[in-house]
């Protein structure tokens, strides 16, 4: 065996030799079956979608797709602003920090210099070497585009033409009057009077409003005056529905003879059977029509088996997609409970960043390695040690074709749960299950898919509004409200009252009530001198959870539990909670759990029964013996910003 070069640049030769000789070219499927809050993950993780295409087997899913107000709502649009727009404090703190603003410039990725604000707050530059001597800030350079390293028929080894800047906008270090932050607006501004104005994307995805009903995907942008954007112009989504008869479709509800694990051939040839059926079905391809006779001389290809004729309705849409449309589709096409789904993005073939992170798992980020439609696409070497899973591999890795999207294929395991496998057409490292293959996963769902259900998000049937308070007096308007517990904190020296409302208009009665009846003046004037402070919240009974219909036992002992999320994660936090609750009632009973509409929003309360405070230590011990309690928490506890535990008894109702 020859000595191994100690040379890095004779190294790199070699690796782009072996590249460049390597059979077909190309980089690996990559599939994985994931549980539903990870697949979600791995969606919100991809900033910059301009494509989706979706297929269904039937019309009840199509109609919740299409009844989605986002489609026609206001709020994508390209403009020509300075860059030195995110460096005004009120834009970023109405927009940036406020919910998740997403921008893209109009440029070419390969030949141009190009930004982009990838939702979370960082603003990535990817320059020209040019650029990056004379901008004055410091980056790194990039892992994807290299230069000839003079060794004849070597281009892809050399030095780096590109760098990647970075700027955390929201850093806790990076704002006005500090000296990074300073620095870098003098070098952006100082950009701008040299190059002009930038076409930028722009949409932002605002706030999660409790009171709303549902997130708004996105909304209108409104840019300050003192930047002077120019040719603001609407991005409309283009939508293209069609419904196509005499179809092969596969038989996703039969069983199917293929346990190899997914490195086999067998694996990997079901794989992309599965995927060149989705691709044809997007392309309303003949040759999945039930009466195709193609001469084999043109297209030698067959549908996959086990196949049946079928009809399937295939959605296209073209525009600008944040992830939380994305998600906003997935959830309203599971709700409908389709026996399958298909579901593929494509992200845009200019930007900076493909995947804005690693995700857990899977090794490189995903966008990072090659695509399987270009055959002489470099394949990314793989992951080895912690020293490759830095930031910069969420850095966009695909200079000519940009295909940085991925496909998820939905089948129900259930009745109310989904096995989702997530295809992505990169080259990185996998932990696959060994013992499972991955058609046997999909069909017959692993156990973490089987344990991950798919809720519908509609209220069922809660319409009343509870307001939590710490001191108060009955009203005595009884046909709009009634007390539905009282406590007392063992703990300190302070009262918990739960007040149940017929709706907000039953609140409004009571409210417009108290402040004229006599008996509750008096008691104001009474019990004021007694009271240190006083905190209300209304809110809403979470529909997993019973809400209280009964005056508890008094002498049981209660713990309500608050934890105040982080903005967005509360349709994730009751998700993951569904699951929770079952593997946790047979140790404690649940009495109610409620999410804030007014006072501090993303908080949740939760209310559990207890003998003692010893049988609440056994109850908790025993919970965390099971797996999915385990699991709970620790997809949960990411969630929390801050919690609180009090211990209570009830009193007795009022008379």
């Amino acid at each position: 065996m020859p000595a191994r070069s100690t040379h890095k640049r004779k190294r790199s030769a070699l690796r782009a030799d072996r590249v460049r000789h390597a059979a077909g070219g190309p980089g690996r499927l990559i599939a994985r079956v994931f549980p539903g809050t990870e697949c979600d993950n791995v969606v919100e993780q991809h900033p910059f979608n301009h494509a989706l295409d979706l297929l269904l087997p039937q019309a009840s899913a199509r109609d919740a797709v299409m009844a989605l107000d986002d489609w026609t709502a206001p709020g994508p649009c390209i403009a020509r602003v300075p860059l030195s727009l995110f460096f005004e404090p009120a834009f970023v703190a109405q927009y940036v920090r406020s919910g998740s603003l997403y921008a893209l410039g109009a440029t070419k990725l390969d030949t141009e210099d190009t930004v982009c604000l990838d939702g979370q707050g960082m603003l990535v530059l990817s320059l020209s070497k040019d650029t990056y001597q004379t901008l004055g800030l410091v980056g790194r350079p990039s892992r994807y585009a290299h230069g000839a390293s003079g060794r004849a028929g070597d281009r892809t080894s050399g030095p780096s033409t590109r760098y990647i800047v970075e700027l955390p906008l929201l850093a806790p270090s990076f704002v006005p009057g500090r000296k990074g932050y300073e620095r870098a607006r003098t070098c952006i501004e100082a950009w701008d009077a040299a190059r002009g104005k930038w076409a930028l994307f722009f949409v932002w995805t605002p706030p999660q409003d409790l009171t709303a009903g549902s997130r708004k995907s996105w909304a209108p942008i409104v840019f300050p005056s003192s930047v002077c954007a120019a040719d603001v112009h609407p991005v409309h989504t283009k939508l293209d529905a069609a419904d196509i008869d005499d179809a092969w479709i596969p038989c996703w509800n039969e069983t199917v003879a293929c346990t190899a694990p997914l490195e086999s051939d067998q694996g990997a040839d079901a794989c992309t059977g599965l995927l060149e059926w989705a691709g044809l079905a997007a392309l309303h391809s003949p040759r999945l029509r039930t009466y195709d006779r193609c001469d084999a001389t043109i297209a030698q290809y067959t549908p996959m088996a086990p196949s049946s004729p079928g009809r399937y309705w295939h959605l296209s849409a073209r525009g600008i997609f944040p992830p939380s449309l994305l998600l906003k589709v997935q959830m309203a096409v599971l709700a409908t409970r389709p026996a399958w789904a298909v579901m593929t993005a494509t992200g845009f073939t200019d930007t900076p960043v493909a995947w804005r992170s690693k995700h857990p798992g899977l090794g490189l980020a995903l966008g990072s390695g090659a695509s399987l439609a270009a055959q002489d696409a470099p394949v990314t070497k793989k992951a080895r040690h912690k020293g490759h899973t830095r930031r910069g591999e969420a850095e966009h890795g695909m200079l000519r074709t940009g295909e940085n999207g991925w496909t998820l294929l939905m089948r129900r395991a259930a009745p109310t749960a989904y096995a989702s496998l997530l295809v992505a057409s990169v080259e990185l490292d996998t932990h696959l299950n060994e013992k499972q293959g991955f058609l046997d996963s999909l069909i017959h769902g692993d156990s973490d898919a089987k344990a991950s259900l798919y809720p519908d998000m509609r209220p069922e049937g809660h319409t009343e509004v509870y307001e939590i308070r710490r001191v108060m007096v009955p009203p005595k308007l009884e046909m709009n409200t009634k007390l539905a517990e009282h406590y007392h904190d063992v703990l300190e020296s302070a009262g918990n009252h739960i007040w149940k409302y017929a709706g907000y208009k039953g609140y409004d009665k009571v409210e417009q009530g108290s402040v004229t009846d006599p008996v509750q003046q008096e008691f104001r004037e009474k019990v004021a001198p007694y009271v240190t402070g006083r905190r209300n919240w209304i809110t809403q009974a979470f529909t997993f959870w019973n809400s209280i219909n009964k005056l508890h036992n008094q002498d049981k002992l209660f713990e309500l539990r608050t934890y105040n999320l982080k903005p967005g994660k509360l349709l994730m936090w009751e998700r993951e909670w569904r699951q929770g609750l079952d593997a946790r009632r047979p140790f404690a009973e649940p009495v109610g759990a409620w999410f804030s509409h007014i006072g501090a929003l993303h908080t949740v309360f939760h209310m559990w029964e207890f003998d003692s405070l010893a049988q609440r230590e056994t109850t908790r011990a025993d919970a965390w013996q099971l797996e999915t309690w385990r699991k709970t928490v620790d997809r949960t506890v990411p969630m929390i910003n801050s919690m609180n535990s009090q211990i209570m008894r009830p009193l007795s109702r009022p008379n």
